[in-house]
């Protein structure tokens, strides 16, 4: 546990860039299920809108800790 979170702190700027570029690809999908339509993709589409504001209010409220 501590090795990970001493590898974490190294390397803290490398994981927020791969997070966020993993983020890009997420709102890619999301917006490519909004444009394909269908009842169950639009079900699933506004699951996963709702996933993204989650991630934007958690992200946004940490970088304002720093």
């Amino acid at each position: 546990m501590y090795r990970f979170l001493a590898f974490y702190i190294k390397y803290q700027k490398v994981f927020h860039v791969v997070l966020r570029i993993l983020f890009a690809i997420f709102v890619a999908d999301i917006v490519r299920l909004i444009k394909a339509g269908g009842e169950t993709n639009r079900i699933v589409s506004e699951i996963l809108i709702a996933l993204v504001l989650a991630l934007v209010g958690s992200v946004t409220r940490n970088d304002k800790e720093k």
